[in-house]
């Protein structure tokens, strides 16, 4: 999900985020759907002598909780994408920035590469010079696509 806002300071930022569905109140509820009847199963059997069926059963709920888990915090990846009046700053990270990339705006070039093999998808690149950032890559193909035109619109509009 890119979600686009323009701020009065003559600066534009972009975030990208992934585009997950379920929220954490919907993931609790899915954990909670899915553990009930799998643990009324598992009771009923142990009830009957055949209790060597728990323990397989709590690993089955626990590797689905740790799934779930898992895919909440991929939740809280974010990318920032600056961009100032001489600077693009790219900040990535869980819930907060753990990497900082700034680019010198008059030299930043966005570029598609295309795929090179059948199913294989576009990245996006941030290049200036000699370094490059993938931004992103949690993207579908066709965001990722108008996010690279959205950047170069916006570099272009400033120059």
């Amino acid at each position: 999900m890119i979600q686009d806002k323009e701020s009065g300071d003559e600066s534009h930022r972009i975030v990208v985020t992934p585009n997950l569905s379920l929220n954490n109140r919907g993931a609790v509820v899915f954990f909670l759907v899915v553990s009930a009847p799998a643990l009324a199963i598992a009771f009923s059997w142990a009830a009957r002598g055949m209790w060597p069926i728990l323990p397989f059963a709590g690993a089955e709920l626990l590797l689905l909780g740790l799934c779930l888990y898992l895919v909440q915090r991929r939740q809280r990846f974010r990318e920032v994408i600056t961009l100032e009046a001489d600077q693009v700053v790219l900040q990535r990270g869980m819930g907060r920035p753990q990497e900082t990339h700034r680019f010198n705006r008059a030299w930043v070039r966005v570029e598609l590469d295309e795929a090179t093999h059948l199913n294989y998808p576009v990245r996006l690149f941030l290049r200036e010079g000699n370094r490059e950032q993938e931004v992103g890559r949690c993207l579908p193909e066709d965001e990722r696509r108008s996010l690279g035109k959205r950047l170069k619109g916006l570099l272009a509009k400033q120059d």
